[in-house]
């Protein structure tokens, strides 16, 4: 492995495996994050286990509405199917973008960037679309989720890179 310096974590690239299951994990961790929190807020309110991931799942699987009004079981396993292959995309985005990072200094500012801005857009335009559109969610659980989901993601992903932050805090502090 060739040397290492001061300013540079690691001057070979990370496999495609390694940023894959890296990726893998920490959108795993964001969706179960995810599922525990919004779960824990529907108990909270008095409603079904499941019964946002219901709503969720009939209004983009079922969207002609139910004679019955119901929320279905096999809704909510789609919608679920659903969140967590997107988590798992945006997981293995977060392992490539932290990969860089460890190769080129300052790229984590435009990694932190994409992640603020993804999380905003999510909460924004599909907490719109479910809230505002199709009222099949409230801002407090949209909110919540997106910032649950952000955190597991980073914090895995976090905890797969530990040197990660302090080359951040020393960027930072060397102005670059």
């Amino acid at each position: 492995m060739p040397a290492t310096h001061e300013g540079t974590l690691s001057t070979r690239p990370a496999s495609i495996g390694t940023i894959a299951r890296e990726g893998f994990l920490a959108g795993v961790v964001g969706y179960l994050s995810v599922v525990l929190a919004v779960s824990a807020l529907d108990l909270l309110s008095g409603r079904p286990l499941f019964a946002t991931a219901a709503e969720l799942g009939n209004w983009l699987f079922h969207p002609v509405e139910d004679a019955l009004g119901s929320p279905s079981g096999p809704s909510a396993l789609a919608y679920n199917g659903l969140h967590l292959v997107l988590s798992i995309g945006v997981g293995v985005v977060g392992a490539a973008a932290v990969s860089l990072s460890e190769r080129m200094t300052g790229f984590w500012f435009a990694g932190l960037v994409l992640l603020s801005a993804g999380g905003a857009w999510v909460m924004g335009v599909l907490g719109t679309l479910a809230v505002e559109f199709r009222g099949v969610s409230d801002w407090p659980t949209v909110v919540v989720a997106t910032a649950v989901w952000l955190v597991a993601i980073s914090g895995a992903l976090w905890f797969a890179h530990p040197r990660l932050v302090p080359r951040m805090r020393r960027d930072i502090r060397s102005g670059g």
